[in-house]
This record gives C-alpha cells, structure tokens and sequence, in this order.
C-alpha cells in the first residue's frame, strides 16, 4: 500500500504554507491496486475538492479523507472505465455530496 500526494511533486518548503496536499491511498480495501487513471484524475479538480472539503465538512485539512472516499467508491464501481472526462466524475454532484453526507454521518454516529 503506497500513499500518494497531490501535488505529486509536493515538498512543504517549496510550496505555499497555504497549500493543504491531498493524501490517497492507492490500494482499495481488499488489497487490490486502484487504477491510477482515477487518482491522475484528482489533480486538475483538487481546489475544487478541498472548497468542497472547506464548505460542506466545514475543514480544508479533510480533503484527503472526501477525496480518498471518492475515489474508492469510483474505482469499486467504474474500475478501469474512467470514461472521457474522469476529473469531472470525481466533483460531479452525486458523487461529492454523498460521500461528504457519509462523513458527517460517520461523524454524528461516532460522537
């Protein structure tokens, strides 16, 4: 199980202090390797995800655990078939409110 960190090229000293990086785990829950189309798919939409992640979950530091749970859930359902617009697919509506809706869910059911 590998971590990846977008931007793949992320140092903390050359980039702003601003900057949160989104960490992915690249191996699925039943040890398989996720298609690494879905996590390229993450860098042209990761502002959007951490606005998202900084809107809804109300933290721009659980970007990483909106995105992670997104692209599990794309690569268990669409595999290898990211289709012509992948990145898209990672922000469209259905996909970022419900897997922001699970969070706060998980986190109601665990306080």
């Amino acid at each position: 199980m590998s971590l990846i960190t977008i931007p793949f090229d992320y140092d903390s000293r050359r980039y702003s202090p601003s900057l949160v990086p989104i960490y992915l785990n690249d191996t699925d829950d039943n040890g398989e390797i996720i298609f690494h189309g879905w996590i390229d798919a993450v860098v042209p939409v990761q502002d959007k995800l951490r606005a998202l992640s900084r809107r809804v979950l109300g933290d721009v530091w659980r970007v990483s655990e909106l995105t992670d749970l997104t692209i599990h859930h794309l690569w268990h359902r669409h595999r290898e078939n990211i289709g012509c617009y992948p990145s898209s697919t990672c922000t469209e509506p259905p996909n970022e409110r419900l897997t922001a809706s699970k969070i706060q869910a998980d986190e109601s059911i665990s306080r």
